[in-house]
């Protein structure tokens, strides 16, 4: 075999391997910047507590206040990491990097098992030109690594391979609660399966059990422990008053925005053209129904529950798999068509590039930060450490924790306070941050003077 047929034969790993060293070489500038928001005041402080103590995963391992009483297989994970590869921003970023890059090659592999090469690339492009993907895979964050294992046991379920499909959800329910969908999906997926075959088989359900079992055992212990099986705080948010606002404004990100309205389209109107011009059974409708299932009920749950937007990471991949199947299978019945549905990517991408936002779900994020550098730098140039500040919630993380990466010294700034009061020196102020009325009518009451100001980019 020729050097020439090699290429030709494994074409399609040789541009995904181009495409990884490509989003690579993109998101290093990112590995650089200091630590933001969720990241900054919550994981990384517990995963560094996890870290000093040793990673477990029992139950009050660490104060409760900083994992927050979710289970604790992410913080083990990322802190294992810690202790094995280095403690610095650059390599801590590093951990997340390596789990995305592990979700675009699963989702290829399990494409190219059900569909085919071609069709398992263009559905890998399609996760990996989506913003809140590109942005979150160097966040310490357990969304990028839930999505990992939802995606590997979904591969394995459909794969048949029960044992994994057991091991995978396993961990995926050890690392956060939104994990009992996925759960509750292939228990509705595995009694639909039996009921088509009209034979019951209870014995086949085995592989559920040991991630129910290990699951209610972290739960019980955490209760024996600490008293409480969820998150007190975390319990007090679930609120169904405004789960529709939550489900239109979900489903309007999913299907909708940063140009994936282009993707919704076309997906449903390949799906028509299909359904009259070349009606047929296919293996991968089933898959597809069970994807769709599985996002629908995770919509359901993050309507009903506290939610922000990189929640809902663990449906992008599935959304990517139903978007691709449907959309290529145009080239099937249009050949003359490939053209046009290969520079649909192309046009996707060019709506999340241009997308700006502060948050941690775009690329908007940089500039955030950017002015949050320059703030710490000027305090620290500027400022005596026991200066009286008051400052919005992430700028008093940042300034009071040298590991975050915004203080350079490791002396930290001492006295931060939340609230404007008589012996308040100086206000940090940003856009980002909260309680904007609050401070600004505080800068007008007391004829406060501006001393300097920042900006980078929209931020």
């Amino acid at each position: 075999m020729g050097m020439g047929q090699k290429i030709q034969e494994n074409k399609e790993w040789l541009i995904l391997l181009a495409l990884c060293i490509a989003f690579v070489m993109f998101k290093i500038p990112d590995l650089q910047l200091p630590y933001f928001w969720d990241e900054a005041w919550s994981y990384i402080p517990a995963v560094k507590a996890m870290a000093e103590t040793g990673p477990s995963m029992i139950p009050g391992a660490i104060p409760a206040e900083l994992y927050r009483g979710h289970p604790l297989f992410f913080y083990f994970a990322a802190s294992s990491w810690k202790l094995l590869a280095g403690d610095s921003i650059f390599i801590m970023k590093i951990f997340p990097l390596l789990v995305s890059l592990g979700v675009l090659w699963v989702l290829f592999d399990f494409g190219k098992r059900v569909l085919n090469k071609s069709a398992a690339l263009f559905i890998t492009v399609l996760l990996l030109i989506q913003s809140i993907f590109f942005t979150q895979a160097s966040f310490v964050l357990p969304e990028i690594f839930l999505a990992l294992l939802t995606l590997l046991c979904f591969r394995a379920y459909y794969l048949k391979n029960y044992l994994w499909t057991s091991i995978w959800l396993s961990l995926a329910l050890l690392t956060k609660e939104s994990a009992v969908v996925l759960a509750g999906t292939l228990g509705l997926i595995h009694i639909y399966s039996n009921i088509k075959e009209k034979k019951f088989k209870p014995l086949s359900f085995w592989f559920f059990l040991p991630p129910v079992l290990l699951t209610a055992a972290f739960f019980i212990a955490q209760e024996q422990i600490l008293g409480w099986y969820f998150f007190p705080k975390h319990v007090s948010k679930v609120d169904f008053q405004v789960f529709l606002d939550k489900w239109s404004s979900i489903n309007n990100y999913i299907l909708l925005n940063e140009g994936r309205v282009l993707l919704s389209i076309s997906a449903l109107i390949s799906a028509l053209m299909v359904h009259f011009l070349r009606p047929q059974k296919r293996k991968e409708n089933a898959i597809i129904l069970g994807f769709a299932l599985f996002i629908v009920l995770y919509n359901i749950f993050s309507s009903a529950n506290f939610q922000t937007t990189r929640y809902l990471l663990s449906t992008l991949p599935m959304s990517a798999f139903i978007w691709g199947t449907l959309i290529y299978r145009l080239i099937e019945i249009l050949p003359k068509s490939a053209v046009a549905i290969y520079a649909i990517p192309l046009m996707v991408l060019v709506f999340n590039l241009r997308e700006w936002d502060q948050g941690d779900v775009s690329l908007g994020y940089r500039d955030v930060v950017k002015s949050h550098m320059m703030i710490a730098e000027y305090c620290e140039d500027n400022l005596p450490k026991d200066s009286e500040i008051s400052a919005q919630f992430l700028m008093r993380y940042n300034l009071a924790r040298p590991y975050l990466g915004y203080i350079k010294g490791p002396e930290k700034f001492r006295k931060m306070e939340q609230e404007i009061g008589g012996a308040t020196e100086y206000l940090v102020l940003t856009s980002l941050g909260e309680r904007q009325k609050y401070f600004r009518q505080k800068i007008q009451d007391l004829d406060a003077e501006l001393v300097v100001r920042f900006e980078s980019g929209g931020a």
